[in-house]
Formats: C-alpha cells, sequence, structure tokens
C-alpha cells in the first residue's frame, strides 16, 4: 500500500526539491498576479483601505491644518512629539480598538474565508481538473513541491496585503490627527507592537483557511466542492457551539460546545487577537464559558501545520487521474 507512496520519493533529495522550490516561486507569483481570482482577492482584501482613503480625502486630511493649528494653541511651545506622548494612549485606545472591531467584522470572518477558499481551491483541485499538475509536476519535480510554491506565494501575497492594509488605516488616521511627518512616523511607532499583532493574528486565520481548503481539495477535481466544504465547516462548527447545549442536556452538550468552539478558527483567531490586544474576549458569550486564549492560540497553529502537511503527503500518495 506505501509502495507508490515511497516511489513518489525515491531518488528525490531534500536539497533539490529546496532549490526547485525557489525555482518556482518566481514563476507561481507572476502566475499568481495575472490571476483573476487573485485580483479579487485584492480587492476583499483591500476595501476597508480603500473606504478608508475615500473618507480620509473627503474629511479627515482637509481638517488637518485645523488640527495642527488647535494643537498648537492648545500646547503652547511643545513638539509635535510631546503632544503624541501626551494624546498617544487615548489615540492608541481609539485606533486599536477601531481596528479590531473592522478586523473581527470582516478579516476575521466570513468575506475573507470565501474568497480565501476561493483562491486557494485552484491549487490543487484546479490544477487536477485541467492537467496541468500532472504536466508541471512530473518527476524529478514533487507534486507537492509544485504545490508548496502555490501556498508560500499566497502567504508571502497575504502577509503584505494584510500589513499594507492594516498600517495605511493607522498612517491615515495619524495624519488626520497629528498632521506632520514625524507626528505620523511617531504615531506609528506608538502603534507598532499592536499592529504587528494584529498583522500576524490576520494572516494566520487566512493561512488557516487556506490550509484547510487546500486538504479538501486533495480529495476532489471540482474547484467549487473544496469552497462549499469550507464554508460547510464554518458554519457547521458554529451552529454546533451554539445549539448542542441546548439540545444536549448536562454537562456532555456544554463540554462538546466548548471543543467545537475551538474547532472554529474565528473563534480562535478573535480570541488570541482580543487576549494579545489585552481587550476584553468576543464569541464566548454563545457557548457560556470562558475560552482559554492558549488553547485558542494552538488549535490554529495545529490546524495550519497538519492541514497542509496532510495536504501534501497525500497528494504524492493518490492518484491524481
Amino acid at each position: 500500500m506505501t509502495s507508490p507512496f515511497l516511489e513518489r520519493f525515491r531518488g528525490c533529495s531534500a536539497r533539490e526539491e529546496l532549490v526547485k522550490l525557489a525555482r518556482l516561486i518566481p514563476l507561481e507569483a507572476r502566475l499568481t498576479l495575472a490571476s483573476g481570482r487573485f485580483a479579487a482577492y485584492l480587492v476583499i482584501m483591500l476595501t476597508p483601505l480603500g473606504i478608508v482613503v475615500y473618507i480620509a480625502g473627503l474629511s479627515l486630511l482637509p481638517a488637518a491644518p485645523q488640527n495642527a493649528e488647535l494643537l498648537r494653541l492648545t500646547y503652547p511651545g511643545r513638539s509635535v512629539s510631546d503632544i503624541v506622548d501626551l494624546l498617544g494612549r487615548g489615540f492608541e485606545r481609539g485606533i486599536v480598538g477601531g481596528l479590531l472591531d473592522l478586523a473581527s467584522g470582516y478579516w476575521l470572518s466570513l468575506p475573507s474565508l470565501v474568497v480565501v477558499a476561493i483562491v486557494v481551491s485552484e491549487f490543487i483541485a484546479g490544477g487536477r481538473s485541467s492537467g496541468s499538475l500532472n504536466v508541471i509536476a512530473t518527476k524529478p519535480t514533487l507534486r507537492s513541491v509544485v504545490v508548496a510554491s502555490k501556498l508560500l506565494v499566497f502567504s508571502l501575497a497575504t502577509l503584505g496585503l494584510v500589513a499594507v492594509t492594516y498600517i495605511g488605516i493607522a498612517a491615515l488616521f495619524s495624519a488626520a490627527f497629528f498632521p506632520s511627518p514625524s507626528g505620523v512616523a511617531k504615531a506609528l511607532q506608538l502603534l507598532s507592537d499592536d499592529l504587528a499583532k494584529m498583522v500576524l493574528v490576520t494572516w494566520e486565520y487566512c493561512m488557516v483557511v487556506a490550509g484547510v481548503t487546500l486538504l479538501i481539495s486533495v480529495f476532489t477535481k471540482r474547484s467549487f466542492l473544496p469552497i462549499l466544504g469550507v464554508l460547510g465547516y464554518y458554519f457547521g462548527v458554529a451552529m454546533g457551539s451554539s445549539l448542542l447545549p441546548t439540545i444536549i442536556p448536562g454537562g456532555m452538550g456544554r463540554r462538546v460546545a466548548e471543543s467545537l468552539f475551538y474547532l472554529n478558527f474565528e473563534n480562535d483567531a478573535r480570541l488570541a487577537l482580543t487576549h494579545w490586544l489585552n481587550r476584553s474576549p468576543q464569541g464566548a458569550e454563545l457557548v457560556g464559558f470562558r475560552p482559554s486564549p492558549e488553547t485558542a492560540f494552538l488549535s490554529m497553529h495545529l490546524t495550519l501545520v497538519l492541514s497542509v502537511l496532510l495536504s501534501l503527503l497525500i497528494l504524492e500518495h493518490r492518484d491524481l487521474d
């Protein structure tokens, strides 16, 4: 049973496969940037930034000179850096709170989940249906190396998009409230730790969705089925964690709901982020218990690592014809 699997790896060198992976990355980057699905992904991920740019252009930035004059009158003799130090904590709470609400309702929710699943579903299922995966991934190149290059390009692109969005929104509000280059730089420095946490958690959430989509797509040639599978998992786990305590009597229903809570990667990401930012956890009120941020972190990490590794291993074992 394992002989076809071992045959795929016979004669392979880890060093050679890494070299092939490095050579595939520029090719996959060009193909990804030219993809219509990735263009839709760009639009969805950057929509909040576009809305903020529009609002800032209409009202916030035109009022910046008046804000600067008001700060000079209110704090005479103070430098912009001193003013940011005085007002920075309140500014930080407002910006971080707003970004957290936006992340919870948008990037760590259904819109990004759907568009990530749409893009990643093409990595294996789309390649299988068109036959391109077998054409590219013939010896001496492993299928897993080809798909890993696609996933790595998507991972780096997602990290860049998320970072640009969070930092761009924070910079626009900083420019409106502290209208000078030094004021913006000081405000962004003040927000840097929280922005880094938001970027990392949002990136990992998107990659967890990508990993689960990849795992489902190993078993089908139709690229729409992984999307439906991820949506079914998302809604099934969410409904189960909410309804099971009322359906199953006693402590059993509560314990099952607690387990399902951590299987929902949206809950894990929100809980991890709110804990990391020292905010009140979101979502636990639906299951009536105090969730553990450590368990949420662990669940996200394990889901990402196991889903990607299993996808790549099964991809080498299965007959894709």
